[in-house]
Parts: C-alpha cells; structure tokens; sequence
C-alpha cells in the first residue's frame, strides 16, 4: 500500500479553499446528485477550486442510483471524462455497469459500502 488518504465531504466549491487552508486534508468529494437535472459545468468550479489549491476532487456515486437515472448517470459519466476531475467513487452494480462502456482517464475507486 503506497498511503492512507483521508477524502472529505464537501458541498460548494468554496469548501475546498476553506478546509485546504485550515487543515491538511487535500482529497475531498461530492456527491454526483448536485450535477444532475443538466447542471454537470457547476463540475468545472469544483475542479477550479480543487486545483488552484493544489487539491484533488472526486464525485461520489451513492448507491441509491436507479434504472431511471441511469441516462443522465451516463451523459455525467461522458462529460466527466472531460471535466478534470481526479475520480470517482462508485458503490453500486449499477454505475459499474454504466462505466463499462466509458474509457475514463480518471481513478475509479470502489467505496467500502459496495454492495458484494
């Protein structure tokens, strides 16, 4: 095992600049439900912030994604491909069904409450 990361929760972009001065943590994630209804550039001021702090930005999928959100899970998927983003989290068959059809440039970590 190379390190131990800690990556915290956040809510607005401003978040990142506020923890990154005030603590050591430089890894932090938000969940994907805040970029849905067609809102995937409030991405980019995510990962704006992240690098201007020298700080990495994940999106986290939950794992209470449906059938019926799958289409735009998939539109989110290919517009972060492009997005800058350091990874995502998924934790459920569905979004790793939804990648596997995505050659993304970015980590995909498996959250530790995958349903196996």
């Amino acid at each position: 095992m190379k390190e131990i990361k800690i990556v915290a929760p956040i809510k607005k972009p401003e978040d990142i600049e506020t923890f990154s001065k005030a603590t050591e943590c430089r890894d932090y994630y938000v969940y994907y439900k805040k970029f849905l209804n067609n809102n995937f550039e409030y991405v980019t001021e995510f990962v704006n912030v992240a690098k201007a702090n020298n700080c990495a930005i994940y999106i986290n999928f939950k794992h209470d994604i449906t059938e019926e959100n799958l289409p735009e899970i998939k539109k989110m998927l290919k517009f972060l491909k492009t997005a800058g983003i350091d990874g995502i989290f998924i934790n459920s068959f569905a979004i790793l069904e939804a990648i596997k059809v995505f050659n993304l440039p970015f980590k995909v970590i498996v959250d530790s409450y995958f349903d196996i």
